[in-house]
């Protein structure tokens, strides 16, 4: 089932960064050619899922990240309650901001200049 989700970026506190092969670790499926996302950290440890495209959109000041996903693998939930569970929208927000942030510092480095959408899978 895809889902399509909004975070808005700028929150008045800090979002927490989430660490990948800390909290999260990817996985490269090579025959469906999509990275897999699995949550590391509690109360979500095992549940897998991948991001479809994701975008920033500004409106009136404010960016929000929009990105859908799949759930793969819900680990010890059910689908329907983590498809509504907006502590995981947070996270998984979270998570796709690390990943975003960690591919800006890649290009960065690489002087590659990528502004295009980002599609994650």
């Amino acid at each position: 089932m895809e889902v399509l989700w909004e975070k808005i970026l700028f929150w008045k506190k800090k979002p927490r960064m989430y660490k990948q092969d800390v909290d999260f670790v990817l996985h490269h499926i090579e025959e469906q050619n999509i990275t897999v996302v699995e949550v590391l950290i509690e109360p979500y440890k095992g549940v897998k899922y991948h991001y479809l495209q994701a975008r920033i959109v500004e409106d009136e000041g404010l960016a929000r990240l929009q990105y859908g996903y799949t759930l793969l693998e819900p680990g010890e939930h059910d689908i329907d309650d983590l498809n509504s569970d907006e502590e995981f929208f947070i996270i998984m927000g979270d998570i796709l901001q690390e990943i975003l942030l960690k591919q800006i510092e890649h290009d960065e480095q690489t002087g590659t200049d990528n502004t295009q959408k980002f599609n994650p899978q």
